[in-house]
């Protein structure tokens, strides 16, 4: 977390006694953005409960629904921040590099349709045989975004190599409320018909968790299996 910070350096020089009649005083220092906290409803815990192993199926995917959480900003002050997204797990991806028709997450996204594929999907863990277990997707649901307890709208930009936060361009964020999971993307609120970043002390983002278990052909379960996905989303100031 970031904090305002003042930082103040006193530098002064007197003369000697022969020299000219003259002292120097620099003052110094570096403002930087207000403290922002992020916050997650429910501890941070999407809990999907126990998935016997009978529901599973053997050639498709189990489509185990969604959850919901509220990812909330909170500043001391007003401030431009947006955040960003990385699957910790992404090597258990159990979409990774396959098409939607192999691996997808039903109603993953926040317009109801599905989710698949490495930049959409999060890892949930391995069996212990190593075989990806499943995935989930995190959408936001975009006309449920608040800044400051009025709507506001959700805007993304990519980063590209070589860029900064200030040569982005924002753009409406697009309809499935997904931004990249490797931490590319960065998300944050506009006015309403604005594409600008704006200050807020308190922005809410209301998120999908929708989970999917690889089919049973694939796995290797022979005892109970717990789910270990982890996503971190770090504050960007802007």
């Amino acid at each position: 977390m970031k904090k305002l910070l003042l930082a103040t350096v006193l530098s002064m020089a007197a003369t000697a006694v022969y020299a000219e009649p003259t002292a120097m005083l620099k003052v110094q220092g570096t403002l930087t953005s207000a403290g922002c906290v992020p916050e997650i409803s429910n501890g941070g815990l999407a809990d999907f409960g126990e998935v016997g192993l009978d529901s599973l199926s053997s050639g498709v995917a189990y489509q185990a629904g969604h959850k919901d959480v509220t990812f909330t900003i909170k500043c001391q002050s007003a401030t431009r921040v947006g955040w960003t997204i990385k699957d910790d797990r992404a090597d258990s991806n159990a979409g990774k590099n396959k098409t939607s028709s192999e691996f997808h997450v039903d109603n993953g996204t926040a317009n109801g349709a599905q989710a698949s594929g490495n930049y959409q999907l999060n890892g949930v863990g391995k069996t212990s045989a190593g075989e990806n277990i499943g995935a989930y997707s995190v959408a936001t649901y975009l006309t449920s975004v608040t800044a400051d307890g009025a709507t506001a709208q959700p805007i993304a930009a990519s980063m590209y190599t070589g860029g900064t936060i200030s040569s982005r361009s924002w753009i409406n964020m697009w309809s499935s409320g997904i931004i990249m999971n490797d931490g590319t993307d960065v998300m944050t609120v506009a006015k309403t018909g604005e594409r600008a970043p704006m200050a807020f002390t308190t922005a809410a983002f209301p998120l999908k968790i929708a989970l999917a278990i690889a089919p049973s052909k694939d796995l290797t379960l022979t005892d109970k299996t717990d789910l270990d996905g982890q996503s971190t989303i770090t504050l960007v100031y802007l």
